[in-house]
């Protein structure tokens, strides 16, 4: 198979949009060069792939709180990832990592390195700098960002 990305646009050619079902509708045909990519396991397979993603969407659950006045929106759980001896991700009540002094630094390690992957992954739009400039410049400068929020670190 040639670039995946050539393949994407003559998709997008072909359909004229370009779309995960658009996708999954062309490599239905077994001689298509996408077709090992998006079916690339047995039925029964992707059928437990397929509810093992329903219910990690039920983990992701967020709660409605009241952070110093201002209501906010919380993770119910924390996902604690896998070691190499218990490789399985677990989720943890948020109020059980705000409590453990260890898991709370962990999870703050994790936020600054999403946040360094999310600003290295648009550091070639000027804009989007631009827009943050806005929002620091828009925001209280009286704001506090405690523990329960994760805004800290």
């Amino acid at each position: 198979m040639g670039d995946l990305r050539d393949e994407l646009l003559r998709i997008r050619e072909a359909r004229g949009s370009l779309t995960p079902r658009v996708v999954f509708e062309e490599a239905k045909d077994v001689d298509h060069p996408l077709h090992d990519r998006v079916f690339d396991c047995p039925p029964e397979e992707a059928s437990e792939r397929y509810y093992i993603s329903n219910a990690a969407k039920l983990l992701r659950v967020t709660f409605r709180a009241d952070v110093e006045g201002k209501p906010m929106d919380l993770r119910s759980f924390w996902v604690v990832k896998g070691t190499p001896e218990s490789p399985e991700s677990q989720y943890v009540p948020i109020e059980e990592i705000a409590m453990n002094p260890v898991a709370k630094t962990v999870l703050l390690q994790q936020m600054r390195r999403d946040w360094q992957r999310f600003k290295n992954r648009y550091s070639n739009y000027q804009e989007f700098f631009d827009m943050l400039s806005e929002e620091f410049v828009e925001a209280d400068p009286d704001q506090e960002f405690g523990d329960a929020n994760g805004s800290e670190g």
